[in-house]
């Protein structure tokens, strides 16, 4: 990148590259006298790149949480009469298929499409009910969990047809 050297209200020079430049124009007006500011937001940039995750402990930590959020969800929303389906955030189809070993799900109630599609983040079991939205019948309560990168959690319960 071209780099400018800027005058800067104490009578120094700074220099910015034209993306910096650029940012401080759209954000500090044409006369930057926050580069250090800039500066800093860079270096803290940079630091965060290179954030690093214990791959293991994470997908542990998600088939744990995930178990323990469909265990929950299947013990305040079960009921006589309708069925439990699964529908887990759709990372990784060995970890879905733990939390149904785990929870005792069987192949039939767990639906995912992580094998075709690889995880599309936060669009992945949503995307599951969509494609099988013609298939869910009156009677069907399914559990969505997710379990996110930033270790965060959330369930739901999804009911179709009339509720008894």
């Amino acid at each position: 990148q071209a780099a400018q050297h800027v005058a800067q209200p104490d009578g120094h020079e700074s220099e910015h590259s034209s993306k910096t430049l650029r940012r401080c124009h759209e954000h500090c007006g044409a006369d930057c006298s926050r580069q250090a500011d800039h500066d800093r937001d860079e270096q803290i940039a940079g630091m965060l790149a290179d954030f690093r995750q214990d791959g293991r402990a994470v997908q542990m930590f998600a088939i744990r949480k995930t178990a323990e959020i469909y265990e929950r969800l299947h013990e305040v929303y079960a009921q006589e009469g309708r069925s439990m389906h699964f529908v887990g955030h759709q990372a990784n189809l060995r970890m879905l298929e733990s939390v149904c070993r785990e929870c005792r799900i069987p192949p039939e109630r767990h639906h995912s499409n992580v094998e075709w599609f690889g995880n599309t983040a936060a669009a992945g079991a949503p995307s599951v009910i969509s494609q099988r939205w013609d298939d869910w019948k009156p009677g069907d309560d399914v559990a969505l969990v997710g379990v996110g990168s930033g270790l965060s959690w959330s369930g739901a319960v999804v009911r179709f047809g009339a509720m008894t």
